[in-house]
C-alpha cells in the first residue's frame, strides 16, 4: 500500500511541477533537427552554419538551442558561453548575458586578447563606458587588426544604443 501511494504521489508531483519552459513556451523546431544539433561536435555546432547560427535572427530559438547543447553535452567550450551571452544581449537580457559571458573568460595568458573582448563587451552591457574604452584600448595596443577590436569600437561609438543595435551597427 505504501509503495502504491508513493507512486501516485510521485506521478502527481511530476505532473504538477512545471519544467523550466512553463512560464514561457519553449520554441519549437522539428525533433529530428534538434536531435542532430545535440549530436554535433562542439566546433561545428558553434562555428558552422549548420549549428545554432542557422536560426538567425530567431534569438529565442538560438538561446534555447545553445543552452540545451551546453546542458546535454556538458560543454565547457568558452566560446559557446560567450555566444549564448551575445544572443541573450540581442534580446535585451543584459544581466543574464553578462553571467553567460563571464564563463567565456580564459585563464591562460595566451587568451589575454580574447578576455579584453569579453570584458569590453560586458562593460558595454553594464553601461560602463570607462571600462569599455579601457578594454578597447588594451585590445588595440596588443592586436590592432582584430575583428573583435572592430566590434568593441562599434560598441563604443554606439554606446547609447542597445547591444543589438550597437553590435550590428543599426538604428
Amino acid at each position: 500500500m505504501r509503495s502504491g501511494l508513493f507512486i501516485v504521489l510521485s506521478i502527481a508531483f511530476c505532473i504538477c511541477i512545471p519544467d523550466r519552459s512553463s512560464a514561457q513556451e519553449k520554441p519549437r523546431i522539428p525533433k529530428s533537427k534538434y536531435d542532430s544539433l545535440m549530436k554535433m561536435d562542439e566546433l561545428s555546432f558553434d562555428q558552422s552554419k549548420e549549428g545554432w547560427r542557422q536560426f538567425y535572427p530567431d534569438f529565442e530559438i538560438q538561446e534555447m538551442i545553445i543552452t540545451d547543447y551546453i546542458e546535454e553535452n556538458h560543454s565547457t567550450k568558452y566560446m559557446l558561453f560567450f555566444h549564448l551571452g551575445q544572443i541573450q544581449a540581442f534580446q535585451g537580457k543584459n544581466e543574464m548575458a553578462s553571467s553567460s559571458m563571464i564563463q567565456g573568460l580564459r585563464s591562460h595568458p595566451y587568451y589575454r586578447v580574447w578576455n579584453y573582448y569579453v570584458f569590453g563587451t560586458m562593460a558595454f552591457l553594464k553601461g560602463d563606458q570607462q571600462n569599455l574604452i579601457r578594454y578597447t584600448d588594451s585590445l588595440e595596443s596588443e592586436f590592432p587588426d582584430s575583428q573583435n577590436l572592430k566590434v568593441l569600437k562599434r560598441l563604443s561609438e554606439n554606446f547609447d544604443k542597445t547591444y543589438r543595435q550597437a553590435y550590428l551597427g543599426i538604428d
